[in-house]
């Protein structure tokens, strides 16, 4: 975080008339059904996530991919400490590769002290517009100087959060570094997942409440063995010498990038290299926001899909987690292997239109649907010429 920002909340939070406190801690019990994340989950109850792609033998068997549209990679880029002065050039770098970004604001000085720095909610707002997301980075970026506990500076930016903006919501939080320590325990209460800043590529199935997170800054160009880098996805998704791609969540972080002269000539060149290669990439990755990564990992590493019926002209398919289901609400990607001669389907969800598309492999055809899990049974029909 800068010290711009740091001192601009040093003096400002102490004068703040905060919204009333709204939001709630829980005390999870790990053997139930409604968990609200996997933090005392061992890898061991999850659902194991293959190492190469899976494609189902037989007509009707079905599977849950391990990410959306069946990518082997999520990324997701992350931006922290508000940056006002950058948020135009992200706006345009989002648009012109398609990317989703994810903001995680330090809530406590928004529209305070020194806007066209931190920013206003209003500017925060067209982020969310533009289809973006923003986030938790705490209310005071554990300031030493504020000194608030550390359960109240999470659950504080909640509130702001939730209280200013529309269309979003606030589930995820990046642990701030500003000097008071932060406590992934007092996180697991209040939020589905957290990011760090470890430099290394996380597996796809990571401690969703410490999801490492490469720097901007340092992840182009170091030597070798040194913090993680860029090339350490790439070795993952196009490893050569004929070795089969690994799953992976890569996460990036940056702070300033365009408008500072010095920040322009360094880090704006490799962000723009990333988004280069995720967009010539997209047969493999799946760019996302911080939370859709969150939330599709661990519906997907609790799921349970179970076939229902079957007949000559349909299949109905019963997808369960263990997820809390007012927050765990994103679509997981199921591939469900098709008899040869259905030549159109169509896809519901407890009777409702959902997204599908067939895809081909070694000349058997597969559907790719968009379910929900715990929304109800999931039917894939047969279309012929005569209805």
């Amino acid at each position: 975080m800068s010290n711009l920002l740091t001192r601009q909340l040093a003096a400002t939070l102490p004068c703040l008339l905060l919204a009333a406190i709204t939001s709630i801690t829980f005390a999870q019990d790990t053997t139930g059904n409604q968990l609200r994340n996997l933090a005392g989950i061992s890898s061991k109850e999850r659902n194991p996530i293959p190492r190469q792609t899976v494609w189902p033998h037989r007509a009707g068997q079905a599977t849950v991919c391990t990410w959306k549209d069946d990518k082997l990679a999520a990324v997701t880029i992350t931006i922290d400490d508000n940056t006002k002065p950058d948020h135009s050039w992200w706006l345009e770098q989002g648009e012109k590769y398609d990317i989703p970004l994810t903001w995680f604001a330090v809530t406590g000085g928004i529209s305070v002290r020194n806007p066209n720095f931190t920013g206003t909610w209003e500017d925060f707002q067209k982020l969310v517009d533009a289809g973006h997301d923003v986030q938790s980075h705490a209310a005071t970026h554990r300031s030493k100087k504020a000194n608030w506990p550390v359960d109240k500076d999470y659950r504080v930016s909640i509130d702001h959060l939730t209280a200013n903006l529309k269309g979003t919501q606030p589930l995820t939080l990046a642990y701030p570094g500003g000097g008071l320590p932060n406590d992934p325990a007092v996180a697991a209460t209040m939020f589905a997942g957290a990011r760090g800043t470890r430099g290394t590529v996380n597996s796809a199935s990571p401690d969703y409440l410490d999801v490492h997170s490469c720097s901007g800054s340092r992840s182009f160009d170091v030597p070798k063995g040194e913090r993680g880098d860029f090339a350490s996805l790439v070795a993952k998704l196009q490893p050569g010498h004929g070795k089969d791609p690994i799953p992976c969540w890569y996460s990036v972080h940056y702070h300033g990038v365009h408008y500072n002269a010095k920040w322009r000539d360094k880090i704006e060149p490799h962000a723009i290299r990333l988004m280069q290669y995720i967009s010539d990439n997209r047969d493999l990755i799946w760019p996302t926001f911080f939370r859709h990564a969150v939330l599709y990992g661990q519906q997907r590493d609790t799921a349970t899909l179970k076939t229902v019926s079957s007949t000559a002209d349909e299949f109905t398919i019963e997808l369960t987690d263990r997820m809390y289901d007012a927050w765990y609400d994103f679509p997981l990607t199921i591939k469900v292997r098709l008899p040869q001669n259905w030549p159109n389907i169509q896809a519901t969800q407890a009777g409702n239109p959902i997204n599908v598309k067939v895809v081909e492999h070694e000349k058997a055809m597969y559907a790719l649907v968009d379910a929900i899990p715990d929304r109800g049974l999931i039917a894939l029909t047969a279309i012929t010429g005569q209805q």
